[in-house]
């Protein structure tokens, strides 16, 4: 389980869920301060949807291609970003942050700059695991 990437990838997204949430509750005044738990839900729900969403995505194209390629991983990861900001998010919003409206907004530099790190991430990580980026 250890060398599974799936693992160590749902840590890092998980871990950084963890720190992101702490962040914004601790900001003096604010409403995430105020209502924690509602926080937690629509931060929880989002993250959970992306690990599903992206795992699922990845092994749909693996399916349909009989192969496997870390461009699958990227896809998903930009069909999921574009999907949170236009109907995930929003949703979210309105199921458990009712205390204010959160804005999402699609920037083009910033999701190719995601993507990119991604992209290169898994490029590091496939050449210490001595793995193919495409199989």
């Amino acid at each position: 389980m250890l060398k599974k990437y799936w693992f160590w990838f749902s840590l890092i997204v998980i871990a950084f869920s963890t720190y992101d949430y702490f962040e914004h509750i601790f900001r003096e005044g604010s409403s995430f301060e105020k209502n924690p738990i509602d926080w937690l839900l629509f931060s929880g729900s989002a993250t959970l949807l992306l690990l599903t969403f992206v795992l699922l995505i990845k092994r749909i194209l693996e399916k349909i291609t009989t192969k496997r390629n870390i461009i699958f991983e990227v896809i998903s990861i930009g069909t999921w970003l574009v999907l949170h900001i236009y109907i995930f998010g929003p949703l979210l919003n309105k199921l458990f942050w009712p205390s204010s409206q959160l804005t999402f907004k699609f920037k083009i530099t910033g999701f190719v700059i995601v993507l990119g790190i991604y992209f290169i991430f898994r490029v590091i990580v496939n050449a210490i695991m001595r793995k193919s980026l495409f199989q």
